[in-house]
């Protein structure tokens, strides 16, 4: 869990102006996994060729994991190439968003795999995603989605054969 990072139960961090390269997690979180804490703000922060090799049905995350946190924020940071063998490619929430995922794959969600009511995507771009599941660009698989804005989505695809999510 976490190749770089592991936050348990952890309330109010910060991770700002920071540089996470080719990291890798045998289960979720390529080099960020948070666990039972809430309000963890990501800012300013770069995310490149990090990895989350798990394929157990929660696994994922390649470069950021959210499990059983709440209010987790992500502003002005970037994703590129990041993988995961399961869901979100370069975020896995049971959570929030992300700001400018580009090149990540994975099996549900190629940049984010959100599985939670609670968060919202602002401001981010998602460009040369794909999914092998559901989801080119974003798989949600939670109701009451707060909000999705300003947030454009190109050259984007979901493989799978599902139309439920996606």
């Amino acid at each position: 869990y976490g190749g770089a990072v592991y936050y348990g139960s952890s309330n109010n961090g910060i991770i700002e102006l920071s540089e996470f390269i080719e990291n890798s997690a045998k289960t979720s979180g390529g080099a960020v996994y948070y666990t039972s804490s809430n309000n963890q703000t990501i800012r300013e922060s770069k995310f490149s060729k990090n990895e989350a090799n798990g394929t157990g049905s929660n696994n994922g995350g390649g470069a950021v994991y959210y499990s059983s946190s709440k209010n987790g924020r992500i502003d002005d940071s970037e994703f590129n190439e990041n993988v995961a063998a399961k869901q979100g490619g370069a975020v896995c929430y049971y959570g929030t968003g992300n700001n400018a995922a580009k090149g990540t794959t994975s099996s549900n969600g190629g940049a984010i795999y959100w599985g939670s009511p609670d968060g919202a995507v602002k401001n981010s771009e998602f460009t040369e995603n794909s999914a092998q599941g559901s989801g080119g660009a974003i798989c949600v698989n939670a109701a009451n989605i707060h909000l999705i804005s300003d947030s454009p989505f190109s050259n984007d695809a979901a493989n799978g054969s599902t139309s439920s999510n996606g």
